[in-house]
């Protein structure tokens, strides 16, 4: 047993018995998702650990290890892990190099929140069902937020910013029609840049809310309502004028919509879930996934290479498409309804019989 190994595992032995467990399943997937072993993986970041203290060193390797880890855990809340357990790969990794004498810290904003979740990630019929159960006054712009988190994977913080002029600019640039892409966009979390693109649903969707209410280049892309708090009855505010529609207030609203869909918890951030699932299972490289959503890249990323640059990510987007679309949603829908009406067998004996007499009448 290599020395790295031999500490650690002494260190182990303090915790308790479900501790001693989940850091040592955890530290395992750490190790075999990069390819290291506990000395190797000692010796990178202690050589990273001692060039930081002497200046010494490519500083683009300074925070390698870290961005491991904040890459893995994004990938397991991605995949439908809670925050919560995604926190507990950070807590074994920190504790090993603990154990090594070394210390070893990420970026509190780096770190899923323990609610964070998408543990239950929609299927095109859920979110067909989430349309439909937008209704009232923000029917139109519920059903466009809808379509633009699904299409795009953007966080609601990215989203909330947005102008209508931005919207008419992503149009001109994707150079393929159906298709919009918001070039350079800086996420408000991790302040790198995301190239997010959405396609005809998105679109369809907007250009209906846009329409409806005349908005003007200037204005926010996603309008919400601004109250008069001032009343000494909280049950009482009113209604003074349009505002943008915030990060809090989208949240709530995907989650009043998607909170009881099929028994799934579906909130805002399972719109990411959906995303980078169905543009995965479509063939679309989780690095360039990563590029559109705005997430960080492993540090080990090539960084001359720019598939945003060529158009090969809007050529990968545009042929994956059909795998983030609704529009068969719809159809599957009636035809697991008209299915279920076949089970009757009075049904399907008068539709047979329907059948009978329309082909003795030559019809």
């Amino acid at each position: 047993m290599a020395k790295s190994e031999d500490v650690w595992s002494r260190k182990l032995a303090t915790k308790s018995r479900s501790t001693q467990r989940t850091y040592t399943a955890m530290l395992g997937s750490f190790l075999e998702r990069w390819g290291y072993t506990h000395e190797s993986l000692f010796d990178e970041y202690h050589r990273i650990y001692v060039d930081r203290l002497t200046g010494n060193g490519d500083p683009r390797d300074a925070d390698k290890v870290e961005t491991m880890l904040v890459t893995q855990m994004s990938e397991m809340v991605d995949r439908g892990f809670s925050g919560s357990y995604a926190r507990s790969l950070k807590n074994a990794v920190t504790f090993y190099f603990k154990s090594q004498g070394l210390t070893f810290t990420v970026d509190k904003e780096d770190v899923p929140s323990k609610d964070s979740r998408s543990r239950d990630t929609p299927t095109k019929q859920d979110l067909q069902r989430m349309l439909d159960k937008c209704s009232g006054m923000n029917e139109l712009r519920n059903q466009a937020l809808i379509m633009f988190l699904k299409d795009s994977g953007l966080r609601v913080s990215d989203v909330t910013p947005l102008d209508v002029k931005d919207y008419h600019e992503a149009l001109s640039s994707a150079a393929t029609p159906g298709y919009a892409w918001f070039k350079d966009l800086k996420t408000k979390k991790q302040k790198i840049w995301a190239y997010p693109i959405i396609g005809s649903d998105a679109i369809e969707a907007l250009d209906a809310y846009l329409e409806d209410r005349a908005a003007e280049p200037g204005e926010p892309l996603f309008m919400g309502m601004s109250f008069d708090s001032s009343s000494p009855d909280r049950n009482d505010w009113s209604v003074v004028g349009e505002c943008r529609l915030s990060a809090t207030a989208m949240v709530t609203t995907l989650r009043t919509l998607g909170g009881k869909v099929k028994g799934k918890r579906v909130s805002a951030h399972s719109m990411r879930g959906y995303h980078s699932t169905q543009l995965r299972g479509a063939g679309v490289p989780m690095e360039w996934i990563k590029r559109l959503q705005g997430k960080k890249l492993p540090g080990s990323d090539d960084p001359y290479y720019h598939p945003e640059q060529t158009g090969e990510l809007l050529k990968s987007y545009v042929g994956a498409y059909d795998a983030l679309r609704l529009a068969a949603a719809e159809q599957a829908m009636f035809q697991a309804e008209l299915g279920s009406l076949f089970e009757d067998p009075e049904i399907r004996a008068s539709f047979i019989q329907w059948l009978t007499d329309l082909k003795d009448r030559g019809g």
